[in-house]
């Protein structure tokens, strides 16, 4: 798993960019359930996860309960 804090620190703008990109596919229903929750998983890392609208922190939680992220 990339460290979602150094690629931040190293280059903000694409990071964020692509995380957004991939939130957005999230939406679209376009992501498998490995790429999910490698995405919740950046949420979570990055803390994003609980400001986000509060399916995202609902969904996180029970990824985190099911041992699926952490």
């Amino acid at each position: 798993m990339k460290d979602i804090h150094k690629q931040l620190r190293d280059n903000p703008i694409q990071t964020e960019r692509e995380l957004h990109h991939r939130i957005a596919d999230y939406e679209r229903g376009e992501l498998d359930h490995d790429q999910t929750v490698q995405l919740f998983q950046e949420l979570v890392d990055s803390g994003l996860a609980w400001n986000l609208q509060g399916h995202y922190g609902r969904l996180a939680y029970q990824l985190l309960e099911a041992g699926l992220i952490t």
